[in-house]
């Protein structure tokens, strides 16, 4: 029975760390690893993450929203193993092994809730996708596979094989298409359906010996096709004359396996080493998401890729060689909010507006020390507000670029806590002559709940004995990144 995608099988890792790399919309990577042997990440979509875990010497479908805390084991009782490898509308797609049959599977976020799709008279199934309310996979009728879809239910089961087919399996859904496979004569071709086994396309690119589908989102389906006896990272828009080749120079093998928002996400082999790979529609766009992870790690895979109101959210695993395991991992891209308005709750404007605030263009805020009643008072206090377009961050990060007029000074960063309703310090250090970048971490704390509020401060006072009576702040940019 072919169950599972094409993928590198590389055993992983299991820890957790945030790494962030600083500076402005930098990609943050959370380690999903809840503390089993291994586990991978392999779907996203709605603030939701799902793939495998090994608990306890089999495989368990999980589920997580964000975090390594937050994993949820939705291994149904019974089941020897399962795997969940889809999600989307807050439904799980994928399998368990209930006896000794595969049975194509459906959660709704607990193991209580699975839902056995195995349509009647099949031998085996398993799911792969899911998207507005519909999972598609492959059945097992007389030992051939069906490419298939549900809508739920065991009984809505739509077979979507050709008939000249010999084997199929449908991968991926989005937007109405469905995606995966057909066997015709002796080789694979990547296939597209919209519904019906009538609707079936066939996307083997011209010069390609095998080809395969794996995600389809607003009109682009990936995948990959051989040619040459390589693997090539694949985007088609619909038709096999519309392929094209993914693969970044140097590569010597790629695969894309998600899609969405006009991205793609899988791995290339370049310089000897696996990398998860996000792309933009052309080989050229290749961006290498493996260099945002710690040296530890040796090798790397992206899986499915979403995107929430200008955040980029990324799933897949690496290897983390430090334990000899596999990681479920996700990268995220957070959104650049900028400051929608300021005071100088202490201290002088002596030139600049809002707008010296949104760019790194030496367009400064200009500050002058004001007068203060006590020695533990800051002369420059400038606040700033601005609205998350999240709720619940995973990650939350406030970026200051200012610099003083003089030595002597210490710049302190506070970020407003909502459960506290007061500011909080997240950061002190000496202020610095010139330009400089400081980059702190928050939490959702620092997201006031129901509006989205923000609000972060910057301090700027003397470290010790200031021998002159006059000096300033110049504040270049200040911003939010949430995600």
């Amino acid at each position: 029975m072919k169950l599972a995608l094409k993928f590198k099988s590389v055993l992983v890792p299991a820890g957790l760390f945030l790494l962030t790399i600083s500076g402005n919309a930098q990609w943050v990577v959370v380690d999903l690893h809840p503390g089993t042997a291994y586990s991978s990440a392999l779907g996203v979509a709605g603030g939701q993450q799902v793939g495998r875990t090994f608990p306890g010497g089999a495989d368990h479908a999980s589920l997580w929203s964000g975090t390594a805390g937050s994993w949820v084991d939705l291994n149904p009782t019974g089941a020897a193993n399962s795997i969940a490898n889809g999600v989307g509308g807050g439904q799980q797609a994928g399998y368990a092994v209930v006896g000794s049959s595969y049975r194509a599977s459906l959660w709704s976020g607990t193991a209580s809730s699975w839902v056995d799709l195995s349509p009647a008279g099949a031998s085996d199934s398993a799911a792969y996708g899911v998207d507005a309310g519909k999972q598609v996979g492959n059945a097992y009728f007389g030992g051939i596979g069906h490419a298939g879809m549900w809508s739920g239910t065991s009984a809505s089961w739509v077979d979507l094989k050709p008939a000249n087919a010999t084997d199929s399996a449908a991968y991926g859904v989005g937007a109405g298409q469905q995606v995966g496979y057909v066997l015709v004569d002796t080789a694979y071709h990547a296939s597209l359906w919209t519904g019906t086994v009538g609707s079936w396309v066939d996307l083997n690119p011209s010069g390609a010996t095998f080809s395969e589908a794996y995600g389809a989102s607003g009109g682009q389906q990936v995948g990959i096709a051989r040619i040459g006896g390589v693997y090539h990272a694949s985007l088609w828009s619909g038709t096999a004359g519309s392929w094209i080749d993914l693969s970044p120079a140097g590569a010597v093998d790629s695969e894309a396996y998600g899609v969405n928002g006009g991205q793609q996400v899988g791995y290339a082999t370049v310089g000897g080493r696996d990398r998860a790979s996000l792309w933009n529609g052309t080989s050229a766009s290749w961006v290498d998401l493996h260099v945002s992870l710690p040296t530890n790690f040796t090798s790397s895979f992206a899986r499915g890729i979403s995107h929430n109101v200008g955040v980029t959210y990324v799933v897949g695993y690496g290897y983390n060689a430090t334990f000899s395991r596999r990681e479920a991992l996700m990268w995220i891209l957070p959104a650049n909010v900028r400051p929608s308005s300021f005071s100088v709750f202490r201290g002088v404007l002596e030139a600049g507006d809002l707008s010296s605030l949104l760019n790194s263009d030496d367009n400064y805020l200009v500050v002058r020390n004001g007068v203060t009643a006590l020695r533990t008072e800051s002369p420059i206090m400038l606040r700033v507000s601005g609205h998350s377009p999240i709720q619940s961050p995973i990650t939350l990060q406030f970026v200051v670029e200012n610099k003083v007029s003089i030595t002597g000074l210490n710049q302190l960063i506070d970020l407003f806590d909502y459960t506290q309703g007061r500011f909080v310090n997240a950061d002190t250090r000496a202020a610095s002559t010139t330009d400089s970048v400081v980059t702190v971490s928050g939490s959702r704390a620092n997201v006031e709940s129901g509006t989205g509020n923000l609000q972060s401060q910057l301090q700027i006072r003397p470290a010790g004995p200031v021998f002159t009576n006059t000096w300033r702040s110049f504040v270049d940019q200040v911003n939010w990144l949430v995600g």
